[in-house]
């Protein structure tokens, strides 16, 4: 029983392919309602997939791989948040 949780466990998390490649896209989960908001949101997730992965490349060689992912999850969330927080101050209506 525990070798097929592991292997449940293994298929399901480490690797599932899909979570792996959509890992990087958690800045574009949103809906908007307009054009204008979906240009906005549009540019805002680009600017934050470029200049994460310029962040994680830059560093890729200092990064041991055990903790690689967690790294470049609290990097995404980083540029995230500073986007988010300033697309609120400036641009409201987005």
């Amino acid at each position: 029983m525990k070798k097929l949780y592991k292997v449940f466990k293994q298929g399901i998390i480490f690797e599932n392919p899909l979570l792996m490649l959509m890992i990087g896209l958690c800045s574009a989960i949103a809906v908007t309602t307009s054009v204008s908001n979906g240009i906005g949101m549009g540019l805002a997730m680009t600017f934050v997939l470029l200049f994460s992965e310029v962040i994680v490349s830059a560093f890729r060689k200092y990064i041991p791989s055990v903790i690689r992912m967690p790294i470049f999850l609290i990097v995404i969330g980083a540029f995230t948040t500073m986007v988010d927080l300033v697309m609120k101050a400036y641009f409201p209506d987005l």
